[in-house]
């Protein structure tokens, strides 16, 4: 297996359970793993598909392409094993044994964009550092709440710092703040930009945009 810490975590979409779910590319971890193995294994009790069918129906949820070439190049005996063997198989040749590092990276290097809620950015970072729980890369509320802090928009960060956010070590009471903190900003922007049309329609008569 190649080293591929620094691409991104495998996403497991699973839209309907009659459905085929769908693995992403990316790096394999444990906690994703067990999505996939659980997905998969719904999917073909929802199908009725019968035990030695089962890996024959899976293989093309695989969308990495070293995984989908190992199961294309191997095809002839990978559809006659079972599919928890065949799960055996795709974990032991492709769930890298540093993928801690790879998940860590990540969400110390995550950074909010300017078209993303916090919230939202919230949600992202919190499910990375769920991914290390057990592991001694996980950070601790105060810890998780200062990579949050450095994560954010330096206006956004400001704004929280007057509210008395920045320094707040309860990650609920932080968490519902910055929420709040940023839903005014957001608002206070497109209000702010509204006033400006408004009067570059009074001033020029036409239509004016501004970002």
């Amino acid at each position: 297996m190649s080293d591929r810490l620094d691409d991104k975590i495998v996403i497991f979409e699973q839209v309907h359970p009659l459905k085929l779910p769908l693995v992403s590319p990316g790096v394999l971890t444990p906690l994703v793993w067990s999505e996939i193995k659980r997905g998969l294994r719904e999917f073909c009790l929802h199908k009725k598909i019968a035990a030695e069918d089962r890996s024959k129906m899976v293989i093309a949820a695989f969308r990495d392409v070293e995984i989908a070439e190992d199961l294309e190049n191997n095809y002839d005996k990978v559809i006659k094993l079972s599919l928890d063997k065949l799960m055996d198989r795709i974990c032991n040749n492709f769930l890298p044994k540093d993928w801690a590092n790879a998940v860590s990276n990540q969400l110390l290097s995550l950074r909010m964009s300017t078209n993303t809620t916090f919230l939202s950015h919230y949600n992202t970072a919190l499910g990375q550092n769920l991914m290390l729980k057990g592991t001694n890369m996980f950070l601790d509320d105060r810890a998780f709440i200062n990579q949050l802090k450095s994560s954010i928009p330096t206006e956004l960060y400001a704004l929280a710092r007057d509210k008395g956010l920045t320094r707040e070590y309860n990650l609920k009471k932080f968490k519902a703040g910055l929420v709040e903190v940023d839903k005014k900003h957001v608002n206070d922007h497109k209000r702010i930009r509204n006033e400006a049309e408004d009067v570059a329609r009074k001033q020029f008569g036409t239509q004016a945009h501004f970002q």
